[in-house]
């Protein structure tokens, strides 16, 4: 009934909420707390700022995270839409397909 729904939006399991409110989260965060420490060090021969950017992460490390949060994204997906949906197992079915595409 709301003017977003009559505009053609479905907050399909408060997934708009959640996001927004991590958004919301993340933005004052990173205002509050600023860039690291030791991204911009002060250079005292010109009078500047010199930027230092971090060196690579491991690449082991960052598959396997992504590898957790994919598998672990079916069994959220589909089993949240399931209860969502009233045991509508086809609904679920599409949430487990678009889980596994999203990475692609």
């Amino acid at each position: 009934n709301g003017w977003l729904y009559k505009s053609g939006f479905i907050d399909f399991a408060g997934g708009g909420v959640i996001h927004l409110m991590g958004g919301v989260a993340a933005f004052v965060g990173t205002v509050t707390v600023g860039p690291r420490s030791s991204r911009f060090v002060w250079d005292g021969d010109d009078g500047g700022v010199v930027d230092h950017k971090p060196r690579g992460h491991s690449v082991t490390l960052v598959y396997v995270g992504t590898m957790l949060l994919w598998v672990a994204w079916f069994s959220f997906n589909a089993g949240s839409t399931l209860g969502v949906s009233n045991g509508n197992w086809r609904v679920a079915v599409v949430a487990a397909f678009n889980s596994s595409i999203a990475p692609a």
